[in-house]
């Protein structure tokens, strides 16, 4: 634990709250007690550093060390900017804010000269931050005074790198959008199509988003992968002469689909599909919220549905271990039911379409199948295709 007094400041975030800045580090209001003692805690939700202030902004005790580098100067400055801007602004909100670059908390960048007198008055002052922007104050008193970090972290930077100024006073380096870098980027895609906008930025050092308005300019959006089944070489062939049949039937039967029973099978259980990349939660902070995804005590139904025409059959629950023996007795037994409202002009124009599934294809089923149906329409995919007509 480390206690320390010193004076800190109250800036605004982007939502408009208090943000108290601190020795480079942000810390957000927690709580606010009776005697008017407020507790902040550092932005970072990682860090657990909190630090206690009185009504008049003096930090008065600091808990727990930061573990982490606080904001640079050239970030401090452009959120003072900002914040002397809105303040600007909600002073006279008829008069357009008076964007005065002489202000203590502009976030232009400093001159060498400016920069050679805060080292030289950090000298006099003998490293003191404070007394430094007080002599300033004194010698300068038509220049803008700069914060006391300013000067050490510009003295520190001529320590380490022989350049009081920062390597980038603007922030982080701006990409232009020339002819070379579409190039780059767009021979980039071309070897490889599947190559993501981060790792494209990576291998060309420039910019996500400047990547991505590259591939927009030129007409590229991502598509997803369509997932198909695998077919076998012989189900090709098959496929081929079902295509060719059903469109033969249809030249001399406009009508045909619609006399055809399609019927499927499904098996739900109660885990379901749940979709992990669209499902979040919003807040402030990890809720660590958990979905059950899997229970050591399952269930499931196979639920049987069919469809003519205009006509929905079903659904009808099948046993949940479907075997020939099983699908005979539907056949049988329940299919007949299920068809009472069917008209029996359409049943006996209809054709019964089934899948490659193993109990449909069992002798006992197929002989059931010819002798209870006029026609009979049977695909399998698996092997070959077969179309029987009595």
């Amino acid at each position: 634990m480390e206690n320390s007094t010193n004076i800190g400041e109250i800036i605004k975030s982007t939502r408009g709250k208090d943000l108290l800045l601190f020795a480079n580090f942000t810390y957000r209001k927690v709580h606010e007690s009776k005697n008017a003692s407020v507790r902040w805690r550092c932005t970072v939700r990682t860090c657990t550093a909190k630090v206690y202030t009185s009504t008049e902004i003096i930090v008065e005790i600091v808990e727990i060390v930061n573990v982490h580098n606080g904001h640079d100067q050239p970030s401090i400055d452009r959120k003072m900017f900002s914040n002397g801007c809105k303040r600007k602004a909600v002073e006279n909100l008829y008069t357009k804010p008076n964007l005065n670059l002489n202000f203590d908390f502009c976030a232009m960048a400093y001159t060498n000269i400016e920069y050679a007198d805060m080292v030289f008055i950090l000298g006099l002052a003998d490293g003191n931050g404070n007394l430094a922007i007080m002599l300033w104050a004194e010698r300068f008193p038509q220049r803008r005074v700069p914060r006391p970090n300013t000067s050490l972290t510009a003295y520190h930077r001529l320590s380490e790198t022989g350049n009081a100024r920062p390597v980038n006073e603007l922030g982080r380096p701006r990409f232009v959008r020339n002819v070379a870098n579409e190039e780059l980027v767009l021979d980039l895609v071309h070897e490889d199509p599947e190559l993501s906008v981060r790792r494209i930025a990576l291998r060309t050092g420039i910019s996500p988003s400047v990547v991505l308005r590259i591939l927009h300019q030129n007409h590229m959006r991502p598509y997803h992968r369509q997932r198909v089944q695998k077919l076998l070489p012989h189900d090709y062939p098959a496929r081929l002469i079902f295509s060719q049949t059903i469109i033969s039937k249809i030249a001399m039967n406009p009508n045909f689909l619609k006399n055809i029973l399609f019927t499927d099978e499904a098996v739900f259980t109660k885990d379901g599909i749940f979709n992990q990349h669209r499902s979040h939660l919003w807040s402030e902070e990890n809720p660590h919220a958990i979905r059950i995804r899997g229970s050591q005590y399952k269930f499931s139904i196979n639920i049987w549905c069919g469809l003519v025409g205009n006509t929905l059959l079903g659904p009808h629950e099948l046993p949940a271990r479907l075997n020939g023996q099983g699908f005979l007795y539907f056949i049988v037994h329940q299919l007949p039911v299920l068809l009472e409202n069917v008209p029996l002009e359409e049943q006996e124009t209809m054709w019964f379409m089934l899948d490659g599934a193993p109990p449909h294809h069992t002798n006992a089923v197929r002989q059931q199948l010819h002798y209870s149906l006029t026609k009979l329409l049977v695909e399998k995919l698996e092997t070959t295709l077969n179309i029987v007509q009595t």
